[in-house]
């Protein structure tokens, strides 16, 4: 790995708000739809890493995991939802933290 230019000093945490800057969220973009759809459990993502909100449904109706939940109920949901992307946010405090913790122990 080469990298192409210089470190700028900018923590991504600290752009991650911006319309420009988003982190790789698994999506599906789909004709006859105004937003993607999304592929991935979001409830421990910090949702500005999307890079889109719909403003009069929210996340909700996006969301492939809950289409399972609704076609399959509880019968064999676990192995549905394995079939899904496991994503996760960490906040650099968070991280810091832990770091600290495992270094100390």
């Amino acid at each position: 790995y080469e990298p192409d230019g210089k470190d700028q000093g900018i923590d991504f945490w600290d752009v991650k708000h911006r319309q420009e800057v988003f982190g790789y969220v698994p999506q599906i973009k789909e004709n006859g739809f105004e937003y993607p759809l999304i592929a991935c459990d979001i409830s421990k993502v910090d949702l500005d890493l999307l890079g889109w909100h719909d403003p009069f449904r929210g996340y909700g109706p996006h969301k492939l995991t809950s289409d399972i939940e609704q076609i399959l109920g509880s019968a064999n949901l676990d192995e549905a939802k394995a079939c899904f992307s496991k994503i996760q946010t960490w906040a650099p405090t968070l991280v810091k933290t832990a770091t600290k913790e495992s270094i100390t122990e």
